[in-house]
């Protein structure tokens, strides 16, 4: 127990933790598509939610049609998650290089006129570096679908913003 305590403060372990953590989400995000189809094959639950899948994604273009706006929303909306996703994921391998840091420099450690016993900044940033650690992989998680959103949005927002030219252009030249 005393070893995984130790293996917790470790840089190296958190960063693959990290690393692991993306290369599993993206692995996931792939094959999220194919599972679905092949298990729809076996399960009718799963071919209810690949048809919840599928009209999601009909929906998003439908809000789109009546509203260009609603891309802009779900592009910024992307950006912002995946601005949190880096921070969580800088601040997973910041986290145990400061604990590092603190463990070698007690004195460093906390303020002396706190009347707090032990190491108690070692132990908030090894939890802040686990919460840190969650939330990167949760995010990995979803970055993929919101990816896949904006896509879609964008390429309707788009599509509809070229027939909008192409008829104002028709019109031009029939006058």
């Amino acid at each position: 127990m005393k070893k995984i305590i130790e293996d917790l403060g470790s840089p190296e372990w958190w960063f693959s933790v990290l690393v692991i953590g993306v290369i599993a989400a993206l692995i996931a995000a792939y094959l999220k598509d194919v599972v679905p189809m092949v298990t729809s094959k076996v399960s009718r639950s799963m071919a209810n939610r690949r048809q919840a899948i599928l009209r999601r994604r009909t929906s998003i273009k439908i809000l789109i049609q009546g509203n260009p706006s609603a891309a802009a929303a779900m592009g910024l909306r992307f950006v912002i998650e995946v601005f949190f996703w880096v921070f969580f994921a800088v601040t997973t391998i910041a986290l145990p290089m400061i604990n590092q840091f603190y463990s070698k420099n007690p004195e460093l450690d906390l303020p002396p006129s706190l009347p707090i016993p032990g190491h108690v900044g070692s132990i908030l940033v090894r939890f802040a570096s686990f919460a840190a650690a969650a939330m990167t992989i949760i995010l990995s998680f979803q970055l993929p679908r919101r990816l896949e959103e904006f896509v879609i949005a964008y390429n309707t927002a788009v599509g509809e913003r070229l027939k909008s030219l192409e008829q104002q252009i028709g019109k031009e030249k029939e006058s």
